[in-house]
Formats: C-alpha cells, structure tokens, sequence
C-alpha cells in the first residue's frame, strides 16, 4: 500500500493517483522478475487492443486504462496489479504461450474452465452482429450494437467479460456449442515469438535462484 502524502489515505501499490484526492503518489522502482515483465510487455509494442486483450486474458479489468494515452503508463500499471495479486510469474509463464485469437487454429468446442480460450473460440465462430446477438441474449443483453468496440472481437470480448461478472458463462458455453468449427484443435508447435518475450524460468529454476540468494 502507498500512504497519499496530502490526505493519508492508503492506496493501492498499482495506483499512480490516490483514489480520494487524486494527488499523484511517489511509488518505488519496479525490479527484478516484475520490471523484466514490463520491458517484455513494453517489447511487444500492443496496441490498444492487443493490451485489453492480454488483461481479458488475465483476467484484469481494461476499462480504468482506457483514458490512459500512454502505453508505458498502461503497461506499468498493469504489471504493478499483477505484482499486488503475486501473479508475476503466472503472467510471464502466460505470455511465453499466448497467441492472440486470430493465431490459433479453430477450436473443437468452447471450453467451459478458461475463459481465455472461450473468447478465442467465440471469435474464430462469431462472424456477424447477428450471430452475437444470439450469444448476448443468452446473459440478458439486449442490442449487441450497444457493445463498446468497433469490431466483432472487441464486442465479444466486452460481452464474456460481463457474462463472468454476471456468472452467465454456462449459458454462453451452451450457445457455443452449437457452433461447428471447420477443422478440429491443433496448436502450433511453435509460438511466433515477438521481440524480448524471454522463456520463463522453470520452477526449478526459480527454487536455484532463491537458495543463491540466500547464500
């Protein structure tokens, strides 16, 4: 927690401004395994949409990082949640794997425990505002066009996130099912890596470097 310098109130590790009287806080040097997550973030040059898609993927809220024009700004404060949460390792585990909807071969089914794969699944078989539409009814929405986004993935993205807030993924899972993907799952052997996303360390590894460190 940072304590604000102004009202003394007690903020978040993550916040650049505290929450009650917006004074911008002083918050200490990102290092070690978080700081190497931000520069492979960083290395990644994401878009705005590549970014939303990586928090959905972790399950971190995109919308506070909308405003933010910056993409250091957003990356920082994404990865100093993920430090508060001790999620550091999973993310960077996350990313050596990750490949964005479009770099995965069609999926045999929606898959029930990931919401990750279920976006990806439901992008590569939602194709029109008309088939969304069915998918958004089924957790009691009513126009898909109210959606934020411009495109189809971006509203689907949008409509997942609120059906697991609204604990609806069951139903969107049974509409899903309903969908027939040209060819059965077959992941890539290979990621298409982008620069600076470095091989994450092994959990053996890690156990080494801590019993260094101790030394």
């Amino acid at each position: 927690m940072i304590q604000c310098p102004k009202c003394g109130a007690q903020n978040p590790a993550y916040a650049r401004e505290c929450v009650y009287c917006n004074t911008a806080l002083v918050r200490p040097e990102l290092t070690g395994a978080t700081a190497a997550l931000r520069d492979q973030l960083l290395g990644m040059s994401l878009g705005a949409e590549d970014f939303n898609t990586i928090c959905f993927a972790l399950d971190i809220d995109w919308h506070p990082f909308a405003e933010m024009e910056d993409e250091a700004g957003k990356v920082e404060m994404m990865v100093r949640q993920l430090e508060d949460q001790g999620r550091v390792t999973e993310a960077a585990r996350f990313l050596y794997d990750f490949r964005f909807p479009q770099g995965y071969p069609p999926l045999p089914q929606p898959p029930a425990d990931n919401l990750y794969l279920t976006y990806v699944y439901a992008c590569q078989n939602v194709q029109s505002l008309d088939q969304l539409q069915k998918l958004v009814e089924q957790i009691g929405i009513n126009d898909a066009t109210q959606l934020p986004g411009a495109a189809v993935p971006h509203k689907i993205r949008e409509a997942i996130w609120v059906a697991r807030r609204a604990n609806a993924l069951p139903q969107v899972h049974d509409w899903l099912r309903t969908l027939k993907p040209d060819q059965p799952l077959q992941r890539p052997n290979i990621r298409e890596r982008r620069s600076r996303v470095q091989t994450p360390p092994s959990l053996n590894q890690q156990e080494d470097l801590f019993g260094a460190q101790n030394l």
